[in-house]
């Protein structure tokens, strides 16, 4: 598993760095198919930006970022939208695949009314 972390119009900061790897911790443990994490964090005037792109195998990729004033509050923000996207991804991969799952006409009792 590889952490890229890199700044664009700012210089990371070892404090900034480590704080931005313990939350990226969070979505290795939780999707252990991730196989690459790319932190960007940026400097537009006062308003700071994190992007995160996040690669696992059978060619899934998602990509979140979040604004905020504080630094540590955009890598909150976009560690969260992640873990939302990758939850939401693995669990539409997990009802394609579900074994024996009805199809709507089998849920839905056809008794002619809408």
């Amino acid at each position: 598993m590889e952490i890229e972390i890199v700044g664009r119009h700012v210089s990371v900061t070892e404090s900034m760095r480590d704080y931005a790897r313990k939350r990226q911790e969070k979505l290795v443990v939780e999707f252990p198919r991730l196989d690459r994490l790319r932190v960007i964090m940026d400097m537009q005037k006062f308003i700071n930006r994190v992007e995160v792109t996040a690669h696992a195998s059978r060619d899934m990729l998602v990509e979140a970022h979040a604004e905020h004033e504080d630094m540590y509050a955009a890598v909150d923000a976009v560690v969260d939208k992640a873990h939302a996207q990758l939850r939401r991804s693995v669990d539409r991969r997990n009802e394609r695949k579900a074994p024996g799952s009805a199809s709507a006409s089998e849920v839905a009792p056809d008794d002619g009314h809408v």
